[in-house]
């Protein structure tokens, strides 16, 4: 096999134990594995350890912090980032390690396009796909601005778009999504709340952002033609939608009383 750049992945994990062993699997390819644990306590650790050595844990102080930390345990010039119920695939594999094969490479980064997984469901609608992620990239190149959630990897340099899927599996029951999506409205409303860049939040508005939300998704980006899957991701973002600026809400007048 011609020699190419070497890659160190790095996951971040908590209570993962169901995905895993999955993502481990898809990337033994690369050089070296890292996965930082936020002491959970079920079996994700252990499963870990049988992929790599290099299993840290450490107390959890929000994504942007952990994947920082786990970048600054990389070796390798380039670095594949991914979250536990994410895998590469085969072709996505092959696509990586042809790129890394050359003699040169103009880019710093690589965007991946992501392929949604909803209850066993493909999502190609609600504006999921191809839901470019910024997941290549070189380890010097690369910073990641403070942020609650949505946190992502920015590089100064070159970018360029890959062609083949990562695959993500968003949630194996529509409860389990939910209960994500009430973490991830929790963590924006209190960014939103420190940009002090929001409007008052009422139980109107979560209403009515909620029923836009639902539109637009199962409408307007067409979320119907992905069948029964696209109705309930309409649904959940209507959800997200109406607990964010519930959430909101509840800290502005908490901040208001200690005012």
């Amino acid at each position: 096999m011609t020699s190419r750049a070497k890659v160190s992945c790095i996951i971040i994990a908590g209570n993962e134990a169901e995905n895993i062993g999955g993502c481990l699997e898809s990337v033994t390819w690369c050089d070296e594995i890292i996965v930082v644990d936020s002491y959970s306590t079920d079996e994700t650790a252990r499963i870990a350890r049988g992929y790599t050595e290099k299993v840290f844990e450490r107390k959890w102080e929000g994504y942007a912090s952990q994947k920082r930390y786990a970048m600054g345990l990389a070796k390798h010039e380039w670095v594949l980032s991914l979250d536990a119920d994410e895998r590469i695939s085969e072709p996505l594999r092959q696509e990586i390690e042809a790129i890394l094969s050359k003699a040169s490479i103009a880019e710093d980064g690589f965007y991946i396009p992501r392929l949604n997984f909803f209850v066993g469901r493909k999502i190609r609608h609600c504006k999921w796909y191809p839901d470019y992620q910024f997941r290549l990239f070189r380890r010097m190149a690369a910073s990641i601005p403070e942020q609650a959630v949505h946190e992502g990897f920015q590089v100064s340099g070159k970018t360029a778009l890959l062609t083949q899927d990562m695959i993500h599996l968003t949630a194996k029951s529509f409860n389990q999504f939910a209960g994500k999506q009430r973490i991830y409205a929790e963590l924006a409303a209190q960014d939103r709340l420190r940009s002090k860049k929001i409007l008052r939040a009422t139980p109107l508005s979560a209403g009515l952002h909620a029923l836009w939300g639902f539109i637009r998704c199962y409408v307007l980006w067409l979320g119907f033609l992905d069948g029964l899957g696209g109705f309930y991701v309409a649904v959940i973002l209507a959800y997200n939608r109406w607990t964010l600026y519930q959430t909101l809400r509840r800290l502005q007048q908490q901040a208001s009383a200690k005012t």
